[in-house]
């Protein structure tokens, strides 16, 4: 056992200066020694560093994160390194509490697994996992990978390892995969992944990370094939849960694509291989988008009841409890039960009244079945705390226009779209609000400003044209009709429109054309009025 402690940060970063302050912050009263290697910062992130006390060093980058961080580890001086990325906050349990942590640790434990915590973007939970984010500065201990790096001993074995229960690790990386950052670092994270990929062939983590990784930048058919292919080149060669992991990111994947018998086929063969509670909540989701309710309810009780049972890999936290109590409230609706269903809700709030997504489960419920005095308090909680979560502001404003409250629903959902102006939702709703409330000129403004972010939703100029009919501007009115039904040639609202201002303005519309060719049968065609 160690008696003295001292702990190195060690971090390598670039153009952090939005979050370095915070990290760094987090991590002083538990950090002897703070190290930041900058690798091409263009921004104030090295004078940050440098003002909050850290020792910053430079280090060309050269497309491999593990000789960065073999880099930031040769500068450290402390017994103990800890791990922190630009995008982390360190939480300690107590003050001093990692520090006896640390010291009660045996000679032969050289690495602590830290519960790291990530937000999921949509507010739908989190998901945890235990990295080796703590371990003991020996030269026997060195990163290896390009990507997805990990930090290894050179006779590794798990009885080098131990959990952590005085540190925590916030991570907010993935909050927003829709900014501009979040799409450069996919873009960066695949090439290396593919070129990692065709050097090692033969290392399956690298198929779940390149299947994650398509997963999460949108492109689910890709991701779905590279998993299959991990699966099949790995069949009884990789530990079961970690092939459970695999097969719940297909099955996600497929179900994105609207494939849920997909999801169900890659998903099943798990369930005998090692059954736990992520895949069986996975599966359930999978049957119940592909509408049979028994399985689903099924594999959703299973989850529940595997919720102890051990895997390194689970990593979708309340599979095993709350998430599978808000789907089977879900399942019981959706059969009519409807007091089962709220019954379902409520204990999936009272488990986990902290997640904005048990406050709107159980809160539009009860809006449902009229309760709405009991509603409003929770889908308030609910936009609250699970601010990304649009179905709930949706759900609030509604619960607002029914208590009367239209023109503060209107102020909720107005400042939706001025925090998130890149997303269409929030424009439609307060857009549809508009015009129930018959703020035609209003809705018409605040639509025309949607269009310039949103040029090729289809639904904004629909509504767009229903708003210029309605205050007389026939002939825009057609174009925005016009507009939709080529952007969308399925919408049946945004052809309806089109056919009906083109009778009022004595035009036919080709039924046979998917934007609806136009013929004039007046004098003059709208464009020259």
């Amino acid at each position: 056992m160690m008696d003295t402690v001292r702990v190195s940060l060690t971090m390598i970063v670039k153009n952090e200066e939005k979050n370095l302050a915070r990290v760094i912050t987090s991590a002083r009263a538990i950090a002897d020694e703070l190290i930041v290697v900058d690798t091409g910062s263009t921004d104030r992130t090295v004078a940050i560093a440098e003002e909050l006390g850290a020792r910053v060093f430079r280090f060309s980058w050269i497309g491999d994160f593990s000789a960065a961080r073999n880099y930031a580890l040769a500068q450290a001086s402390g017994n103990w390194v800890l791990i922190l990325d630009g995008d982390d906050i360190a939480h300690e349990r107590e003050p001093g509490a990692l520090r006896r942590d640390l010291a009660a640790q045996p000679d032969s434990v050289m690495f602590l697994r830290v519960p790291v915590r990530s937000r999921r973007w949509d507010d739908l939970g989190y998901s945890v996992s235990g990295g080796r984010r703590l371990f003991r500065r020996v030269p026997e201990i060195r990163w290896i990978f390009p990507i997805h790096e990990n930090v290894v001993h050179a006779a590794d074995s798990q009885e080098m390892e131990a959990s952590c229960a005085s540190l925590t690790i916030e991570h907010t990386g993935y909050v927003d995969p829709t900014t501009d950052t979040a799409r450069t670092r996919h873009r960066r994270n695949m090439r290396l992944l593919r070129q990692e990929l065709a050097a090692r062939p033969d290392a399956p983590e690298l198929y779940y990370y390149l299947a994650t990784q398509y997963g999460s930048a949108g492109y689910s058919a890709s991701a779905v094939r590279i998993a299959r292919s991990g699966l099949a080149r790995f069949r009884g060669r990789m530990r079961p849960d970690f092939a459970g992991l695999i097969r719940t990111v297909a099955m996600r994947a497929a179900m994105q694509m609207g494939k849920p018998e997909v999801a169900i086929a890659i998903g099943t063969p798990g369930m005998s291989e090692y059954a736990y509670s992520e895949l069986a909540f996975t599966l359930g989701c999978a049957c119940g988008r592909a509408g049979d309710l028994d399985r689903a309810e099924r594999y959703f009780q299973l989850a529940i009841a595997l919720r102890g049972r051990v895997t390194e890999y689970q990593v979708d936290a309340g599979t095993g409890s709350w998430k599978a109590l808000i789907e089977l409230g879900s399942v019981a609706w959706k059969r009519e039960r409807h007091d089962l269903a709220l019954e379902r809700w409520r204990r999936a709030h009272e488990t986990m009244p902290s997640e904005g997504v048990t406050a709107y489960a159980y809160g539009r419920g009860l809006l449902a079945v009229g309760r709405r005095d009991e509603a409003l308090p929770l889908l308030a909680r609910a936009v609250e705390q699970a601010p990304n979560l649009v179905d709930a502001h949706r759900v609030y404003a509604q619960a607002l226009v029914q208590e009367g409250r239209s023109q503060e629903a209107l102020e909720h959902l107005t400042a939706q779209v001025e925090r998130r102006p890149e997303n269409a939702t929030y424009w439609m709703l307060a857009g549809e609000l508009l015009h129930h409330l018959r703020q035609y000129e209003a809705c018409v403004d605040l639509l025309g400003a949607a269009i310039e972010r949103h040029q090729t939703n289809a639904h904004i100029y629909v509504l767009l044209g229903s708003a210029l009919r309605s205050i007389g501007r026939t002939h825009d009115a057609f174009h925005a009709f016009a507009l939709a039904a080529a952007i969308n040639p399925a919408s049946k609202i945004g052809r309806a429109g089109l056919r009906s201002v083109a009778r009022e303005l004595e035009f036919t519309v080709d039924a046979t054309s998917g934007a609806g060719a136009v013929h004039a049968t007046a004098d003059t065609s709208p464009v020259a009025r």
